[in-house]
């Protein structure tokens, strides 16, 4: 498969439902067209075992004060991932990829203020699939995963995922498909939208 055309950079935001099967799409469009990718929860992982260590810390210190302190290290993974992203498009990258829920509208609105100051194209990859599909995906992840495993809960967790998102393309995936069916029509729909970006330039 070729590589994108024209020269002007673009931001992939692919969003959905943790365990739908962003992060392999994320991966394989990544890897055919040479974009930068950045996954929250690569990100994610790290916070939460630092979050973990500094709760100890205060159980050890302060046991009677350790109930009431919340460590939540989301937003910082959001802000973390975005703000690589925006370093890699400022170093030259062609193109960035970002997989995360985005799970809120300020999110999304993050997403786009970064494509927008890059001046780069923004395309959104919807990613979803069967719940027969899903709910197997889910049951894979081990009691040690710390991603969610319940696809209703997950339901609960993300009810306002499904806003809009101020993108130059849309593209709604099922990930219950061939990856290299899915691939190919993420990367269709952004070669289109730089052929007709270089068209009417």
């Amino acid at each position: 498969m070729s590589p994108h055309l024209g020269q002007r950079q673009v931001v992939v935001l692919i969003r959905g439902y943790p365990g739908v099967g962003k992060t392999t799409l994320a991966l394989g469009v990544a890897k055919e067209l040479g974009y930068c990718l950045v996954c929250k929860d690569d990100v994610r992982e790290p916070a939460m075992r630092h979050d973990a260590r500094v709760l100890a810390d205060i159980r050890k210190v302060c046991p009677e004060h350790a109930a009431s302190i919340h460590v939540d290290s989301n937003d910082m993974t959001y802000e973390a991932m975005f703000a690589v992203g925006l370093t890699q498009l400022n170093v030259g990258a062609k193109g960035v990829v970002l997989e995360s829920p985005l799970g809120r509208v300020a999110l999304g609105e993050r997403a786009v203020q970064i494509t927008r100051k890059a001046q780069a194209l923004c395309v959104l990859v919807d990613c979803y699939a069967e719940k027969s599909v899903w709910e197997e995906r889910l049951a894979k992840r081990t009691s040690r995963d710390f991603r969610p495993r319940n696809a209703d809960q997950i339901v609960r967790n993300y009810e306002n995922i499904e806003y809009k998102i101020d993108c130059d393309a849309h593209v709604m995936i099922d990930c219950g498909n061939p990856l290299e069916d899915n691939v190919k029509c993420v990367i269709k729909i952004i070669n289109q939208l730089l052929a007709d970006e270089t068209s009417s330039s």
